[in-house]
């Protein structure tokens, strides 16, 4: 049969399969999709209402009768609430049907298989390890080793993610994730986006599902979009996916990436001899780009972030000029009307504040008044007070004094999350670092 008729034949013969159900006191097993690769292996999809399984196996089958099934091994995965897969290892030649099969409590050796699918294998339902090898018996069956023979241990290429967790920032173009495989390699490893993942495609990062190892190692690079859009810190959940005539995936299969958004509000205090001003500053960042404006409301509750007061009137006031580095900030607004005053000949006022943090020519750090952070900036600023009435211009006041900065914390998508946890961790030091 050519090889494009045996495709055909083939998705027609798990299509009928899918309109079968495995049912168990109500709960049903349902195949929902597949997806035929080049090389003739098949990836699965199905769906379980509520079977409580512990094992999910394939039943392969050469005709559509209940007789002469075969259990094909192969490594199953959750990709969402109730929704599994898994990678058939096949050859372009097989044409066969498929069924999916689940198998309950209880494990009496808790070694990850039930004793009924234990039964099947004639491994022991008491013994984590019936061969004694150092491998349990479920790790051996996924990973194509026999449990009964103590010379059979796994031999597969293993991939994993390099560590579990990772973090980066919208405006820093690329972020790189790196994969260790236990054997070299050459050739192509899927991946696939979990449906924990908060962020959207392609609006914040664009991905292929498929990364070259080459040896033993392989870096996903996930392409950042930068845009002007304040946002909450979003998670990106990765797993990897086997290919078991290939490769399979070891125990570090997921990682999350924390994307941080370069956008924000930081909340401010102009301070000297004097006095001690609140005030807020919306500063939107893409490459070069960088827009700013000195932010007021009246509304103290208002949850946009527009909620500073200050001394600075209400509404928001667009910076004329803005620079934010790893070594510099910058910023200086337009002309802020501030009303008018008796003191200034009842001529109408404005406000203009400049900003500055950056180091001392040559690089050198000027001092106790100069800090930039991540999310932290101490600076001097000049606070500028002008009649509008030129005639009046004698009556100009300046102001000089320091400036602390800081962003506001960020609303993270999961706060129980190991991920949240080192996050205010960290800020909390920072802000105690501040404080001394």
């Amino acid at each position: 049969m050519p090889r494009q008729a045996k495709k055909r034949f083939l998705r027609a013969a798990v299509a009928i399969i899918a309109g079968w159900a495995t049912e168990l006191n109500g709960a049903e097993l349902h195949i929902s999709g597949l997806e035929l690769f080049p090389e003739g292996s098949v990836k699965l999809t199905f769906e379980d209402t509520g079977t409580t399984a512990l094992n999910y196996a394939t039943l392969a089958r050469t005709n559509i009768g209940l007789a002469g099934y075969q259990l094909v091994l192969s490594r199953v995965s959750d990709v969402g609430p109730g929704q599994f897969q898994t990678t058939l290892p096949m050859t372009p030649d097989s044409n066969l049907f498929f069924q999916v099969v689940s198998f309950s409590y209880p494990d009496a050796d808790a070694d990850g298989l039930s004793d009924a699918l234990e039964t099947m294998f004639s491994t022991s339902t008491n013994t984590f390890d019936t061969d004694a090898d150092g491998f349990g018996d479920a790790n051996e069956i996924l990973n194509a080793s026999d449990p009964l023979r103590s010379d059979s241990v796994p031999q597969n290429v293993k991939v994993n993610f390099a560590s579990a967790q990772s973090s980066t920032r919208e405006g820093d173009g690329f972020h790189q994730i790196m994969l260790n495989l236990s054997q070299s390699f050459f050739g192509q490893v899927r991946y696939r986006i979990s449906h924990l993942t908060t962020a959207s495609i392609p609006s914040d990062f664009d991905l292929s599902g498929i990364v070259e190892a080459n040896g033993t190692t392989a870096v996903i690079r996930i392409p950042l979009i930068d845009d002007l859009v304040i946002e909450n810190v979003e998670m990106l959940v990765l797993d990897l996916e086997a290919d078991p005539e290939k490769y399979l995936t070891g125990g570090a299969s997921r990682h999350t990436v924390s994307i941080h958004d370069n956008d924000g509000y930081w909340s401010g205090v102009l301070r000297n001899d004097n006095s001690e001003q609140g005030f807020r500053l919306r500063l939107l960042r893409q490459g070069s780009t960088m827009q700013g404006a000195f932010v007021s409301s009246d509304d103290t509750n208002s949850t946009t972030g527009v909620q500073g007061i200050g001394t600075i009137p209400p509404g928001n006031w667009p910076l004329a000029t803005a620079q934010l580095s790893n070594t510099t900030f910058e910023a200086v607004s337009g002309p802020i009307p501030m009303g008018s005053s008796t003191l200034f000949g009842n001529s109408a006022l404005t406000r203009v504040l400049n900003l500055v943090a950056k180091p001392a020519p040559g690089g050198s750090n000027p001092g106790t008044n100069y800090w930039i952070k991540s999310n932290l900036i101490l600076g001097t600023y000049t606070d500028t007070l002008s009649p509008a009435d030129s005639n009046l211009a004698y009556l100009r006041r300046e102001s000089t004094g320091i400036f602390v900065l800081m962003e506001d914390l960020p609303v993270l998508p999961f706060p129980d999350s190991p991920a949240a946890a080192a996050f205010r961790r960290q800020a909390t030091a920072t802000s105690q670092r501040v404080a001394r």
